[in-house]
């Protein structure tokens, strides 16, 4: 599968198969989720609560086991990603996948840490949960849902009120809203409460001012990573695609079927395509990159 999309990204067959057989151009692999987090309750405690918010997730692996092998992988991506448009980096990444569960939101939440980490406090960083229909970077993080970007677009909240920093050098939250005020937590039930609460947001907030909110962040962050919807779920993922830099497209191998990446690439149409991620490879196998 051979693809070329704007200056500065290179495409060839990469050696790593899809589940029929599909050869991927594969940015990077990341391990299966939960692969080298920390076991142990107290050891998962120890550290992780960020300026009084509650319990993250331990799939959050630059914070919560920053020297393992999971940690290594999303900070080779990070690396590989600022490289990949040559001189000039990609300052608003979408991150996305074909369909649901493929590790789209845990990928931009590690991108995001790490950015904040590699680049340090005089940078902004500033991590969007754009997918209003089934957001879970407020559950991930352990913050509330509302106020975030529903509020903002539908001029329901101001944007200083929303954004919220998360204790981590420059890194900043703008979580999916349409809500209310309710904590996130970490489990599923929660991540069901915002999808259910955030469809009615997501339905009535327009595209154009979806992205004149894109638009403001641009200005004032340095660097803004962005956790949309899946492409073949719905025209959101496309449009938040055309609206940034570049784009990443997760694959969770195993699953992900050679026909369902081809439509998830065509759903992109002209946006720019930086690479795929190859998510929850088993340790054993390796993978060839673009």
């Amino acid at each position: 599968m051979n693809r070329d999309k704007g200056s500065g990204s290179e495409w060839r067959e990469a050696g790593e198969e899809g589940t029929d057989g599909a050869a991927l151009p594969v940015a990077q692999s990341t391990p299966a989720r939960g692969a080298n987090a920390p076991e142990n309750r107290a050891e998962q405690q120890a550290g992780q609560v960020l300026d009084g918010f509650d319990l993250i997730d331990r799939n959050l692996v630059p914070l919560t086991s920053p020297h393992s092998a999971a940690a290594e992988q999303y900070r080779m991506l990070f690396h590989r990603l600022r490289h990949s448009a040559g001189e000039i980096a990609p300052r608003v990444l979408t991150v996305t996948s074909a369909m649901g569960g493929e590790g789209k939101s845990l990928t931009a939440a590690n991108l995001a840490l790490i950015a904040a980490s590699e680049r340090g406090s005089t940078e902004r960083i500033l991590l969007i949960d754009a997918d209003l229909r089934r957001p879970s970077l407020h559950a991930l993080f352990g913050v509330p849902l509302s106020p975030g970007l529903a509020e903002v677009a539908s001029g329901h909240c101001a944007l200083e009120q929303a954004l919220r920093p998360l204790g981590i050098a420059g890194l900043s939250l703008l979580s999916a809203g349409g809500g209310g005020e309710e904590r996130g937590g970490t489990g599923r039930r929660a991540r069901s409460r915002g999808a259910r609460s955030a469809r009615a947001a997501m339905s009535s907030t327009p595209h154009a001012a979806l992205g004149n909110v894109l638009a403001r962040l641009r200005a004032a962050f340095d660097a803004i990573y962005l956790d949309v919807p899946p492409l073949l779920a719905s025209a959101d993922g496309a449009f938040w695609a055309s609206e940034s830099d570049g784009t990443l497209l997760v694959v969770r191998a195993g699953e992900t079927s050679r026909q369902m990446v081809a439509q998830a690439l065509e759903a992109l149409g002209e946006a720019r395509l930086l690479g795929c991620v190859l998510n929850a490879v088993e340790a054993r196998r390796s993978c060839h990159r673009a």
